[in-house]
């Protein structure tokens, strides 16, 4: 799961890319305290300056795949680190992969 912060760190909100996208006419306003997509995790590496501007020095950085965005945001207080959904969380999610799971041919 893809988790979108409470508030957009003052470093997203000043990068030039991050304003140009907020800036263009019709931008949807960014979702935040919610989970917001899906993803694979294919690798995992500590940061030496590979992943600028948004890398941390010393963090550790995943490399996602198969990226989804759910259709509709779950709302969740999002905390550091790894961490379990909620019962109610969880039961959203299910129902998001199974609307979106293909329907059986008919033959």
């Amino acid at each position: 799961m893809l988790h979108a912060a409470r508030a957009l760190a003052r470093a997203g909100q000043a990068d030039p890319l991050v304003r140009a996208v907020l800036a263009r006419p019709g931008a949807p306003a960014l979702t935040t305290g919610a989970l917001v997509a899906i993803a694979t995790i294919t690798d995992c590496h500590r940061d030496i300056g590979c992943c600028r501007p948004w890398g941390l020095p010393g963090l550790w950085h995943w490399t996602l795949a198969d990226v989804q965005a759910l259709p509709d945001p779950i709302p969740a207080a999002g905390r550091l680190g790894l961490w379990r959904l909620d019962p109610g969380q969880h039961a959203l999610l299910h129902r998001h992969q199974a609307a979106t799971l293909p329907t059986p041919a008919h033959h």
